[in-house]
C-alpha cells in the first residue's frame, strides 16, 4: 500500500515522484512509473506554471515602469545625468518586455498545441 495514494482515490497521480496508482477491486494498489505522455503533460504543467509566475512579476514591474517614465516625460529641464539614467531605464525596460513577450508567445503557442482543432 502507498502512502502517497490517498485512501478514498482509486487513482492517483503523484506529481512529486511521477508516479501513477491504481487501487484494484481487491485493495491491492499497483503502481508504475509515468509514462511518456504523461511526463510530457507533467512537464507542460510545470513550465505554464513557471510561465504564469513571470508573467505576475512583470507586470508588477509595469506600473513602476509607467511611473518613472512619466515623471521623466515631465520634467520641465533634463540634465545629461537624467537623460542617460532614463536611457538607461528604457533599455531596461524594452529588455525585461522582449522577454515577456517570448514567454508570453511560449505559452500562447503551448495553447494552441493543446486545441483538438487544427490553427491555420
Amino acid at each position: 500500500m502507498s502512502e502517497a495514494m490517498p485512501e478514498d482515490a482509486i487513482e492517483y497521480w503523484d506529481e512529486t515522484t511521477r508516479t501513477y496508482y491504481e487501487r484494484q477491486e481487491d485493495g491491492a494498489v499497483l503502481s508504475r512509473p509515468y509514462n511518456e505522455a504523461e511526463n510530457a503533460q507533467a512537464d507542460a504543467r510545470v513550465n505554464r506554471a513557471i510561465l504564469i509566475e513571470d508573467f505576475k512579476e512583470s507586470t508588477l514591474l509595469l506600473s513602476a515602469d509607467n511611473a518613472s517614465n512619466t515623471a521623466f516625460s515631465a520634467l520641465a529641464e533634463i540634465s545629461d545625468d537624467e537623460l542617460k539614467a532614463q536611457i538607461n531605464a528604457l533599455t531596461v525596460q524594452s529588455s525585461r518586455q522582449a522577454v515577456v513577450l517570448a514567454a508570453m508567445v511560449r505559452f500562447l503557442l503551448g495553447r494552441f498545441e493543446s486545441l483538438a482543432t487544427e490553427v491555420r
